[in-house]
């Protein structure tokens, strides 16, 4: 008989486990989520939104701000899905925050177009008498 020896196949060092790399967030997510937060933050801080919103190039801003955030958080959410892993909370956070400050910016957008093109306040009528 051979005495051949089997051995085992050596195995490749061991990655990190999804669940362990889903646990430890990337830098970019806390500051997408932070940007996300700072239209909110700022809106406790001047009292409430509209405050905001009447400064325009602070409204745009922070709207640029708050998409940059939750691009990156969408493509977090889309890369975990990819891989097949579960979703971090802070995506999830992240994308409730923004959601929360583009659907009212969103709104203001709307009223702002609509009160110009159909002119629904006195400013833009010509004089009644």
């Amino acid at each position: 008989m051979d005495a051949v020896e089997r051995t085992k196949p050596r195995s490749e060092p061991e990655s990190p486990s999804a669940a362990s790399r889903s646990d430890r967030q990337p830098y970019e997510l806390w500051f997408a989520f932070a940007a996300t937060l700072l239209p909110h933050v700022l809106g406790v801080l001047a009292g409430s939104y509209g405050r905001i919103v009447t400064v325009a190039p602070l409204a745009i801003g922070l709207a640029a701000v708050d998409f940059a955030g939750m691009a990156v958080a969408a493509l977090q959410l889309r890369e975990d899905r990819a891989a097949g892993r579960r979703t971090h909370w802070l995506v999830w956070a992240t994308l409730i925050a923004g959601v929360a400050w583009a659907v009212y910016a969103a709104a203001i957008l709307v009223i702002f177009v609509i009160v110009r093109v159909f002119c629904v306040n006195q400013t833009c009528r010509p004089p009644l008498g």
